[in-house]
């Protein structure tokens, strides 16, 4: 997020008010919203470093949640890519979920998954095989 919008987006917080783009109205939109953001970057070294407004981080830092990457979480891949096959697997009604082959819950569990449950998604099924 540039710097600049990061500047409207607290002012949008702070005031609790809004001047939609291309409105005629010179009165302010009053607005209650509240913000829930994910990120893959640590926001205090991108404070530090001058890439993240410090006023902006403490408004919305108000809970943070720390998700370690997948490759970090081996207990949870099994139970996640069963879901995954499931959902695949209902997409086509004349095909029942089907249990993974061989070893490929092996093959899984040995990767290392730098796009996390994305990639794990998206992956295809000729790779396990």
């Amino acid at each position: 997020m540039s710097l600049s919008f990061q500047v409207k987006l607290l002012r949008v917080l702070q005031e609790g008010e809004v001047r939609p783009v291309g409105s005629t109205r010179a009165v302010p939109v009053p607005v209650d919203v509240r913000v829930i953001a994910a990120t893959h970057r640590d926001l205090e070294r991108e404070v530090e470093a001058g890439r993240f407004r410090e006023h902006l981080y403490y408004r919305i830092a108000i809970a943070t949640l720390s998700m370690p990457p997948l490759r970090e979480r081996g207990g949870d891949l099994v139970p996640i890519a069963q879901k995954l096959l499931q959902d695949i697997a209902g997409q086509v009604p004349q095909r029942r979920a089907r249990a993974f082959a061989g070893n490929a819950l092996a093959v899984q569990l040995s990767y290392p998954w730098p796009g996390n449950i994305r990639e794990l998604r998206n992956e295809t099924p000729g790779r396990w095989r």
